[in-house]
C-alpha cells in the first residue's frame, strides 16, 4: 500500500525524484540489469522506443545519446530526418562526453573512450 503511494507521488512530482532509466523505460526504451547511468546523461526521449542497454553496461556522466539527426533537414532545407536505433550491448563501456548518434550498435564487451563521436 505505502509502495503505491510512493510510485503515485514519484510520478506526480517527477521532477523531484525521476532518474533517466526510468524515463527510458516509460518512453518504451530497454534497459538491463544492472546499468550505471551516470549524471547529466542526456537521452533524446522522444525516441526512447529505439533505445536497447544490455546488462552490466556502463554509461559515463556528460553522454548523450540520440536517436535522431535533422542536420541535413535544417542546414540545407532539404532531406530527411534521420531516425535510427541505437543498442549498446552487455557489459559496453561508455566513456566520459560521449556522443552517440542514431543507427549506432556498440557491442557486447566494447569500450568507447571518452570524449568520442
Amino acid at each position: 500500500m505505502l509502495k503505491k503511494i510512493w510510485n503515485e507521488l514519484r510520478r506526480r512530482f517527477s521532477f523531484l525524484d525521476y532518474t533517466i532509466a526510468e524515463r527510458i523505460r516509460e518512453r518504451g526504451g530497454f534497459i538491463g540489469e544492472h546499468v550505471f547511468i551516470g549524471e547529466d546523461v542526456y537521452v533524446d526521449l522522444d525516441y526512447a522506443f529505439l533505445l536497447e542497454i544490455g546488462d552490466g553496461a556502463v554509461i559515463s556522466a556528460k553522454t548523450m545519446i540520440e536517436m535522431h539527426d535533422s542536420s541535413l533537414p535544417n542546414v540545407n532545407g532539404r532531406g530527411k530526418l534521420k531516425i535510427g536505433r541505437v543498442k549498446i550491448g552487455q557489459r559496453a563501456y561508455i566513456g566520459v562526453n560521449t556522443v552517440i548518434l542514431p543507427g549506432i550498435q556498440i557491442g557486447d564487451g566494447a569500450i568507447v573512450g571518452a570524449l568520442s563521436r
